[in-house]
């Protein structure tokens, strides 16, 4: 859930305490697709990393960032020396800007394998970070909001229709939902009691870190397993971060070293079978001009 709407709104409140009044200082990236940001105020610095691959794309905020000597490349000039006014979410939509003065306005669009950062100036996109997402020009900040559509009978209170009727509850919320017991021939009232207590917990600022299987996930929602809580959207952010690529580079060298040693048993198995077999050769199938 670290890029769904209920976040990005707690993150973007967060971020509006942190950092409105900071200019920016740099825009560069170093690492394939990635983007980092430094923002200044006197001598405080505020740092933002846009990690946006296709498999995994997630915000952080590290307290400094060395910048490397050698391929780096400056991007998003245009913004660079314009102070920050304000933080924008959109309504149920996994998006948010930062807005700079001289009518600059730079989107994250956090959409899973088509995250990328585009900057607009007076409502129209000037430049984009990733050119392979598609047409990325085409959209329009001014309607990214979607609204809630109310239904007073049963026909949006089902698993499949809550997700229709209200755009920002993904799966992770539907299977929170389905594991209280949610279930489409439950009495209307207590489906809507269900999903009016579940958006006053999404709307609780309590961020839960969850161990699960080989990586971790961020979630608005308690579970029942054992989690690291936080009460800061940024503090819960820059954790999940580092334990998810922590246990994914873990997970990456362990897979390599199990393929590795899968080949050479393979290897050694095949080598043992095939001395069993020339053995029982010698056993049985003497040749007897050999033998004399």
């Amino acid at each position: 859930m670290h890029n769904n709407y209920f976040f990005l709104r707690k993150l973007a409140e967060s971020l509006e305490d942190r950092f409105i009044g900071f200019s920016s200082e740099a825009c560069f990236s170093q690492n394939k697709d990635e983007l980092i940001l430094a923002f200044v105020k006197g001598p405080a610095e505020f740092w933002i990393r846009a990690d946006l691959k296709n498999q995994f794309s997630c915000l952080s905020f590290p307290d400094d960032f060395r910048r490397a000597r050698k391929n780096s490349i400056d991007i998003f000039p245009e913004i660079i020396g314009k102070s920050v006014t304000g933080i924008q979410t959109y309504a149920h939509e996994r998006a948010f800007s930062i807005i700079l003065d001289h009518e600059i306005n730079l989107l994250f669009k956090l959409f899973g394998n088509n995250s990328n950062a585009l900057l607009y100036k007076d409502g129209r996109c000037v430049n984009v970070f990733k050119h392979d997402t598609g047409d990325e020009n085409k959209i329009d900040p001014g309607t990214l909001d979607r609204t809630i559509i109310s239904h007073e009978d049963d026909t949006g209170f089902t698993l499949d229709g809550l997700r229709e009727m209200i755009p920002s509850f993904d799966k992770n919320i539907l299977k929170y939902l389905e594991s209280r017991g949610f279930n489409n021939s439950m009495n209307l009232k207590i489906k809507k009691d269900m999903v009016n207590d579940t958006l006053i917990l999404l709307d609780d600022p309590v961020f839960y870190v969850y161990p699960v299987k080989d990586t971790v996930k961020l979630s608005l929602l308690p579970g029942d397993l054992e989690a690291r809580h936080f009460t800061d959207p940024v503090e819960a952010l820059n954790y999940f971060y580092l334990e998810y690529h922590k246990l994914y580079w873990l997970n990456k060298e362990k897979g390599t070293l199990i393929r590795m040693l899968r080949k050479q048993l393979k290897k050694s198995k095949n080598y043992i079978a095939n001395s069993k077999e020339k053995l029982e050769n010698l056993k049985t199938g003497g040749n007897f001009k050999q033998y004399g």
